[in-house]
């Protein structure tokens, strides 16, 4: 029984260390995002047209993104806006829908992301409209001259080149530093042992109580 018990109690702090690192389940956030003026619509956006953004990620784990569109009204309440993020490849590597109505006209709707990527490499994303009826939903973006994140390469509009980038803001998630998991491992190991040591102390099968 007791080796059963040892075995439950290493078990679970090797579960426990491999989780913090390289699995990576305690994470920093680190943000990157656009300035507030100097904004203008890219649109309309249709299922034919669409806006694809060129980002270069600055770290390896995205955790979330925010974009804007904008509008007067929705015409088709059961409009959908697409969002996608491919590789240099061209592979689709997130994507996610949800109706045009949920996103205010102007502000940021955060999509939870949670993917890995190569950092230092081109990606680009999407938004596509898909409605019944014409609908005025345009992207977010700055003037040529608005400050942007370090992310952002080009944007095309429909696949032609524009000169503004969109209004976006990148959320990253960053792995402890070497001196944090160390901290982290000892504390599992600690008690880890403090397992060890009351496990050893349980009444054996042949105990008996007066």
């Amino acid at each position: 029984m007791k080796k059963f018990l040892y075995g439950i109690a290493g078990a679970v702090c090797v579960i426990c260390m491999i989780l913090i690192y390289p699995i990576g389940i305690i994470r920093t956030s680190v943000e990157s995002h656009n300035g507030a003026d100097g904004r203008i619509s890219v649109g309309p956006l249709s299922a034919e047209a669409y806006t694809e953004q060129y980002f270069v990620p600055q770290f390896s784990y995205l955790q979330k993104m925010s974009i804007a569109v904008t509008y007067d009204v929705i015409q088709d309440e059961n409009a959908v806006v697409f969002f996608t993020i491919k590789d240099s490849t061209g592979e689709e590597v997130f994507s996610t829908s949800l109706t045009a109505s949920e996103f205010n006209s102007s502000s940021f709707y955060e999509f939870p992301v949670g993917i890995s990527l190569k950092k230092g490499e081109q990606y680009s994303w999407t938004v596509t409209v898909e409605s019944s009826a014409s609908e005025q939903i345009s992207l977010l973006a700055t003037l040529p001259d608005v400050i942007t994140p370090v992310e952002n390469s080009v944007l095309y509009y429909n696949g032609e080149f524009t000169s503004s980038a969109a209004v976006v803001d990148y959320v990253y998630g960053t792995l402890p530093g070497k001196s944090h998991i160390l901290t982290y491992y000892s504390f599992f190991v600690t008690i880890f042992l403090l397992a060890v040591m009351v496990i050893r102390h349980l009444p054996g099968k042949n105990s008996c109580l007066i």
